[in-house]
């Protein structure tokens, strides 16, 4: 299993409100849990409890174990977070996946595009910083995909995105994922103000190296101006 995957199936696993709460549940406990505890706790079924903590075995985030015999009957089963992977967990890879989780899922209930999802989301961004090309540039880097900045004598600035932290899910799918983060961008730009996305070229996702030209302006953005160049051949 490569890191993306592993990430992937996290971001699955505590995806589930009900998963969280088990999980929260048993990292905060001072012993191992057994099913009967977590059912009491989350007032589900115990079928729906084993359900869940397999689903959290497979994503590695809690371990099995069996207690001590204590009186008739089979032995009971309990259950431990995996120290390691719990912190794995709260990495920023399995973050942005259940960031881009939560967009994807935004963009099937409203029905919009990817790119008018991602466009919506940014415009209700908090861009955090008062300069334009700042404010997207850190937006970029916080979302995984390592920016790098080329500024051009005519004004335009180029933010190259030398990693893609979706590759896998990209070269599936590039245009679902790369018009979402276009139109997160170009939300963005609007948030804050003052630039203009003007064009976004796609390159291979393990490759990296995609290239967002922006420009200042005080134009307000014509959104269906901007465009996708594709991958060159």
């Amino acid at each position: 299993m490569t890191d993306d995957d592993g990430a992937l199936l996290r971001a699955q696993a505590l995806a589930s409100p009900s998963r969280r709460a088990i999980h929260r549940y048993i990292g905060d406990a001072t012993a191992p849990v057994t099913v009967a505890a977590l059912a009491g706790t989350t007032g589900l079924h115990h079928t729906a409890v084993r359900q869940h903590l397999a689903k959290l075995r497979l994503a590695g985030l809690v371990s099995e174990q069996v207690l001590p015999p204590s009186g008739r009957g089979r032995p009971k089963l309990a259950y431990t977070t995996n120290a390691t992977n719990a912190t794995n967990a709260t990495n920023d890879r399995t973050a942005r996946y259940l960031g881009l989780a939560k967009m994807l899922a935004e963009a099937v209930r409203t029905g919009r595009s990817a790119r008018e999802t991602g466009h919506a989301i940014g415009m209700r961004s908090d861009p955090g910083n008062d300069d334009p090309v700042t404010a997207l540039v850190d937006e970029t880097r916080r979302m995984g995909f390592d920016p790098r900045v080329s500024k051009h004598s005519d004004g335009t600035t180029d933010i190259v995105l030398t990693t893609c932290p979706f590759a896998e899910l990209a070269e599936l799918d590039p245009f679902t994922i790369c018009e979402l983060h276009l139109g997160l961008a170009e939300g963005l730009a609007t948030a804050v103000g003052g630039l203009m996305v003007d064009h976004l070229s796609v390159q291979s996702p393990h490759a990296g190296e995609c290239r967002l030209s922006v420009r200042r302006t005080e134009v307000t953005i014509n959104h269906g101006a901007v465009s996708v160049t594709p991958p060159e051949t």
